[in-house]
């Protein structure tokens, strides 16, 4: 019997479920010819049939080095990795949980640096229920390190009114109302927890009657906060939402407001081309994109293992680099 002859019968066993014969037959191949692909393939299958999905993943990118376009392989590698991801989401969630508890115990409930230092946290909360990749990162206030420049300077312009569509924890909400002591903030959010998170932490830190929480934040909504004489700041992260609701053809005092907004080109990649041809002649236009993060430049992590510290700075963003684009009305440069 040749060597295609018996990764044949090898591959009959596989499917007939004779999975101790195709493997002695499959290892009888390899050893006679190393580089035939469709002999590594069938390994793959034996090692993910037997749960070892290590050995199944590095057989499978064998097979793809000697056919690049081995499209069942593509398609088993691809799902054994995006298992993998999930895996190590959970991981890292209770890598997350971990952290949190020693947070809670060493470190104060206020954001520890960054432009929002001192704000209250509420007990390193965790809207979702689990202590989630962020709320870490918000504790120690790298979260999002890449908007600080425009939020400090954000701190120097007398605000009014600040709206913050889609504030979760109240990261932003408090934070801004700290740095912006004279405005009243509007912070909103379909999450009932978060909204419950974000009234407890106004209770505790004695801002009821400048913090407003809210659940849906409507175009109705914008047309009755943004009013031309007050100076306005609106900060968005709605998950896509953005272009529905940031339409100065339907809310015409969006062209008097200052405007930072996460863009989820993630969901819908006309978001950002669309947002910079709406606001572009009433509006100076920055871009900031998401960038990397050093996790030993923080004194306070170096107690934590290095691959501990590195699931500490990930904010578990989705596929691509998200971005943000930060819109300053011409009515007040």
């Amino acid at each position: 019997m040749d060597i295609d002859q018996r990764l044949q019968s090898a591959m009959a066993d596989y499917h007939a479920g004779r999975m101790e014969s195709a493997w002695g037959k499959c290892t009888e191949v390899l050893g006679a010819s190393f580089t035939h692909a469709e002999a590594w393939y069938l390994r793959g299958m034996l090692c993910q049939h037997k749960g070892n999905l290590l050995e199944a993943a590095a057989d499978f990118r064998r097979t793809l080095s000697l056919v690049p376009d081995h499209t069942d392989a593509w398609h088993r590698l691809d799902a054994i990795t995006r298992q993998a991801s999930a895996d190590l989401t959970k991981a890292g969630q209770i890598v997350a949980t971990g952290i949190h508890a020693w947070c809670d115990r060493w470190v104060s409930g206020a954001v520890q640096s960054g432009p929002f230092r001192g704000v209250e946290r509420l007990n390193n909360s965790f809207v979702e229920g689990i202590p989630s990749y962020d709320s870490i990162g918000k504790l120690f206030g790298w979260y999002e390190a890449e908007l600080h420049p425009w939020i400090e300077q954000v701190g120097r312009v007398a605000y009014t009114t600040v709206i913050n569509v889609g504030c979760a924890d109240g990261y932003y909400a408090f934070g801004l109302a700290h740095l912006l002591p004279n405005a009243q903030v509007y912070a909103f959010d379909l999450e009932q927890k978060a909204q419950t998170v974000c009234r407890q932490i106004a209770v505790r830190s004695g801002l009821t009657q400048r913090v407003h929480i809210d659940g849906l934040c409507t175009i109705e909504h914008l047309k009755q906060l943004i009013k031309p004489s007050e100076r306005t700041l609106l900060f968005v992260d709605c998950e896509g939402c953005e272009k529905e609701l940031l339409d100065p053809q339907i809310i015409a005092t969006l062209s008097d407001c200052d405007i930072i907004v996460e863009c989820h080109d993630c969901f819908d990649p006309q978001i950002t081309p669309t947002l910079k041809a709406r606001f572009s002649a009433s509006h100076l236009i920055d871009e900031v994109e998401q960038g990397g993060r050093n996790p030993s430049a923080f004194k306070e992590m170096c107690n934590f293992p290095e691959m501990t510290r590195w699931i500490m700075m990930c904010e578990n963003r989705p596929v691509g680099l998200m971005h943000w684009l930060r819109l300053r009305s011409l009515q007040h440069v």
